[in-house]
């Protein structure tokens, strides 16, 4: 490998770099049964306080609730500038409340919050000051199951699957997911209603034809949003560095078997028949290209 790349390898670390937490306690994309992905607008003035501020509240989150909640900075590759993504990994949706609890009476984590960062005489900058108000968006996914949201089970599916390891079992040498890849492509799309199963089924076959097949080093994981809206899911695409998700763009102009999953047809009881991602509404699919956020940046 060149000089260069080793010398971007280190600009852009995994996610593990921003936690002293040893990466065998901390929880992932792969492993996690709940993902909360906030996001949040930095205010230009205090570009650098509030990564600090929101670097700390990941710290103090991981290193006192090891084992349940884990947490990660990533910011907007190609977007919005200074738009900062915190993905809050917990165990199951019973920790959603050990969260709030960790906000609300952890007296250390409230002092993160308040504590003022600024380091110009007049000014106050806490959390209120650094991020601007009505900025913030939350969803929460987990990841997809068969049978989930009522929709119908392939006949030789697992509908016991509750974490996305579980979908690459036996597809990769090494799956990458949020604590160890250096860009994330979070891909949306709502599922047209008369297409609810056969859409899913779409989707795992994408995901699992990527994992199977796609040379680059690339882990794709599905999701369904839970607590917004209905019949959206997610895929997650995992790159170990930036060349990866080259390589995964000319493979997926140029690979056969992946155009004739595209234009495959699918029939599920009955539904109408359509290919690929016809199976979602227009205009829905979204993408969004993130990288894990570190305190060596030059902001």
């Amino acid at each position: 490998m060149s000089e260069d790349k080793l010398d971007l390898l280190s600009y852009l670390p995994p996610a593990t770099k921003q936690t002293s937490v040893s990466k065998e306690e901390l929880l992932n994309s792969g492993n996690a049964g709940v993902i909360i992905m906030r996001s949040g607008q930095v205010t230009n003035l205090y570009r650098n306080e509030a990564r600090e501020c929101a670097l700390e509240v990941c710290e103090h989150t991981n290193k006192t609730q090891k084992g349940f909640i884990s947490s990660y900075i990533y910011e907007e590759t190609y977007g919005q500038q200074d738009r900062i993504y915190w993905f809050i990994h917990l165990k199951s949706l019973s920790d959603y409340m050990r969260f709030h609890r960790l906000a609300n009476q952890d007296p250390a984590f409230g002092e993160i919050f308040m504590r003022n960062r600024s380091h110009f005489e007049g000014e106050y900058a806490s959390w209120i000051n650094m991020f601007p108000e009505a900025t913030f968006n939350e969803t929460v996914i987990v990841p997809h199951r068969w049978g989930s949201s009522g929709t119908n089970i392939p006949h030789d599916a697992d509908s016991s699957q509750i974490i996305a390891n579980q979908q690459v079992e036996n597809q990769r040498s090494q799956v990458f997911h949020s604590a160890n890849s250096r860009m994330v492509l979070m891909r949306s799309a709502d599922v047209k209603v008369k297409h609810r199963s056969a859409a899913r089924l779409f989707g795992r076959q994408y995901a699992d034809y990527i994992n199977s097949h796609c040379p680059s080093n690339v882990t794709c994981f599905m999701f369904e949003e839970h607590f917004g809206n209905v019949d959206r899911i997610h895929w997650h695409l995992n790159f170990e560095k930036y060349e990866d998700y080259e390589e995964f763009i000319e493979f997926c102009a140029l690979d056969v078997g992946l155009k004739a999953l595209m234009v495959e047809r699918i029939r599920m009881d009955g539904e109408v028949s359509t290919a690929g991602f016809g199976h979602f509404k227009q205009s829905s699919i979204k993408d969004l290209l993130v990288c894990p956020q570190h305190p060596t940046k030059d902001f």
